[in-house]
């Protein structure tokens, strides 16, 4: 088992109970997730006025340590769920709040965001799989995991990422080949 799975595992009961340096280190290794999702949420929603993802995150972690003693699960797939619902959850907020222009029509419900899922069970699905994917992303080494984010869901190319990360595309590569890899064999270990 690798460094990064063990240091989320042992915070899990540490956080139930209100453990400051647990949810701290937990909020760390989920932050690169939590805050390409809430740039997810504003650039689909085409907010026309000013939001920012930094904002939106640092929101969202605040109303979560609010509610950490309400948290039910014992996995860090459903820490995962339960914080990205949060952020979810408070962008729709942001959405509906006066002053905030968008393209959303007011009857678009949460799964009118899933991309072509018609049905609730296939969204719940999507849902666990999901968290699932980000609870096995948060375990792998903060760079690797930004790396395989930008490539896979802003589809980006290794020159562009390069820039983001500032290392040199070879690197670049190497470590998504790396972060790949051990992402699929933590998402085998998690379904074993």
């Amino acid at each position: 088992m690798n460094e990064y799975f063990s240091s989320i595992t042992y915070l899990m009961p540490q956080l139930k109970v209100g453990d400051k340096d647990a949810w701290n280190n937990l909020c760390d290794k989920f932050s690169i997730g939590l805050q390409h999702r809430a740039n997810r949420f504003i650039r689909d929603a085409r907010l026309t006025s000013s939001v920012n993802a930094d904002d939106l995150v640092q929101e969202s972690l605040l109303k979560a340590w609010k509610r950490v003693e309400r948290f039910q699960g014992a996995t860090t797939a459903q820490f995962a769920a339960w914080l990205f619902a949060i952020v979810r959850n408070t962008f729709l907020d942001w959405c509906k709040s006066p002053g905030k222009k968008t393209t959303l029509s007011a009857s678009l419900s949460w799964f009118d965001f899933e991309d072509g899922i018609e049905s609730p069970s296939e969204v719940a699905i999507c849902s666990e799989l999901e968290a699932r994917l980000y609870a096995c992303l948060a375990e792998i080494e903060p760079v690797s995991q930004k790396v395989i984010m930008l490539r896979h869901f802003d589809a980006l190319k290794f020159v562009e990422i390069a820039k983001k990360v500032t290392l040199n595309p070879n690197t670049t590569a190497s470590l998504y080949r790396r972060g790949i890899e051990e992402l699929k064999n933590l998402m085998e270990e998690d379904e074993g």
